[in-house]
């Protein structure tokens, strides 16, 4: 997916693919690729964020069965994005977004979502994020990709309810960056 957005795309060896970002030059995601994988949506922020606008296919290719972007979507028009959804594909557009407060109700157990706004908001002057009752997998799963953001450079200034190994490797990181 990344080689059809632009980016260079290869191999070192059996184990290493590097993929350098800097040639990305369409923020469109192509139906093919699209409708056979669920993850292919996580792409929409980061997009956004980079080109300020976006057209991606709905996601196909889960074996759970359908399962709603709608958590995505009030995510993005809550920094700001104009969303639509039209004849299965997303379209979302922002000249620029802007840092809110959201809050993710508890029935809104999405890590996917979760992550898919802050990636688009990582440009944004600022996001309050509060992340109600999520299941103890989803904790350290947004912990971890938080330690992630942190190793970017990306400004994160506290985390409630996290678990202590991972509370010290942010401090550790905050310190080191």
């Amino acid at each position: 997916m990344a080689a059809a957005l632009g980016a260079d795309v290869h191999w070192i060896d059996d184990n290493t693919l590097v993929v350098r970002a800097r040639t990305l030059n369409s923020p469109q995601i192509p139906s093919a690729l699209a409708t056979k994988m669920r993850g292919s949506f996580l792409v929409v922020g980061p997009l956004l964020a980079r080109f300020g606008s976006c057209e991606v296919p709905l996601p196909g290719g889960c074996v759970i069965g359908h399962r709603p972007v709608d958590f995505h979507v009030q995510g993005f028009k809550a920094l700001g994005a104009h969303v639509e959804e039209r004849n299965g594909v997303v379209r979302a557009k922002a000249s620029r977004l802007r840092g809110t407060r959201i809050f993710m109700d508890p029935r809104m157990r999405s890590v996917g979502a979760t992550v898919n706004i802050m990636l688009a908001a990582v440009l944004a002057v600022c996001l309050v994020l509060t992340i109600m009752s999520t299941l103890p997998e989803a904790s350290l799963a947004l912990s971890g990709f938080c330690v992630f953001l942190i190793s970017l450079y990306v400004s994160i200034v506290l985390l409630r309810d996290i678990p202590r190994h991972i509370a010290s490797l942010l401090d550790g990181e905050r310190r080191s960056g």
